[in-house]
């Protein structure tokens, strides 16, 4: 089922993501990524509430088609700044 779905996606120049909390696609990924942690990133000020920046995100690369090891590091994602009214 996994490797027709890639197909599709690759056919159609589409992503196909999957978060699972254990490997579920076997030979059909492409990229396997492991988030370790993720932390918020707060913005403090003198006066006034604690601001959320973003998000810490430490994470590892576990397999990679035609790469041979493994990739660890950390990335940030920031809040958007121009949120719209809800």
């Amino acid at each position: 089922m996994w490797i027709r779905l890639s197909r599709a996606a690759r056919a159609h120049n589409a992503v196909m993501m999957v978060s699972a909390s254990a490997p579920t696609t076997g030979s059909a990924a492409d990229l396997v990524v492991r988030v370790e942690r993720a932390k918020p990133v707060w913005t403090v000020r003198e006066r006034g509430p604690r601001l959320l920046r973003g998000l810490a995100v430490d994470l590892t690369v576990r397999r990679r088609k035609g790469a041979r090891r493994e990739l660890s590091g950390e990335i940030f994602l920031p809040i958007e700044r121009n949120l719209p009214d809800v």
